[in-house]
């Protein structure tokens, strides 16, 4: 039995992140996260169990626009 030591987070590293899967290999996971990027965006990383340390993120949310406002002119 092969462990996960590769975990894919929903979300960012200091904030609300939600655990998503695991994968026994950096390059698995990576392609996994781009995957679930593209069906769900948002904020995603991997995280190492064994070192602690953030190893790649990604962030496939779209920047929402500011509504545009008119205005009248002032006569």
């Amino acid at each position: 039995m092969e462990e996960s030591t590769f975990d894919i987070y929903a979300g960012t590293p200091g904030g609300n992140a939600r655990w998503m899967e695991s994968a026994s290999e950096l390059a698995v996971a990576q392609k996994r996260m781009q995957e679930l990027a593209a069906k769900t965006p948002g904020p995603y990383f991997i995280f190492n169990i064994w070192t602690s340390c953030v190893l790649s993120q990604l962030n496939t949310q779209r920047a929402l626009s500011a509504p545009q406002r008119k205005f009248a002119n002032a006569a």
